[in-house]
């Protein structure tokens, strides 16, 4: 995207609703007769696949995404099992990337807190009725630190 292979980035939004299944008797097993207060209701208690990989029309958390670019990771991570669509691997390879490089890996802690604080701030708007509620803005990290380009640069 970056490169500009899509064209032009103009606005997004996502919403996604995990595939619990593989959950339940865990969450059965944890909480008892109470195992709905455990599995992910009310709303946004599980908010971090909204960023995840879909390919070829569907949701597959075993297999590497086709649209990923597999070969800039290490070759170290071609026996690692690709869970999640293989995004686990690049998140490990851009932190481990961008220490080596001493720059910014792209998934920081200001941007997780772009991603999560609205679920969080929705949540606690829905424990209250539905309250209009400010999300927090923690700002950018500061301008001197480099962005890593995991595509420019690789640990592999």
């Amino acid at each position: 995207m970056r490169a500009g292979a899509f064209g032009d980035f103009v606005y997004a939004e996502a919403q996604y609703y995990h595939d619990m299944d593989h959950f339940y008797a865990s969450f059965q097993r944890s909480g008892g007769a109470e195992w709905r207060r455990v599995a992910g209701v009310p709303p946004m208690h599980y908010p971090t696949h909204s960023i995840g990989a879909l390919a070829n029309g569907g949701y597959d958390h075993r297999s590497m995404s086709p649209i990923m670019n597999a070969a800039r990771l290490p070759k170290e991570f071609e026996t690692i099992k690709a869970s999640h669509r293989g995004v686990h691997k690049f998140l490990v390879d851009d932190f481990a990337t961008s220490v080596d490089a001493n720059k910014l890996p792209p998934v920081n802690a200001w941007a997780a807190a772009r991603y999560n604080l609205p679920g969080l701030v929705a949540h606690e708007s829905a424990m209250n009725g539905g309250e209009a509620l400010a999300v927090p803005d923690y700002g950018d990290p500061p301008a001197s630190w480099e962005l890593l380009d995991p595509d420019g640069e690789s640990g592999g």
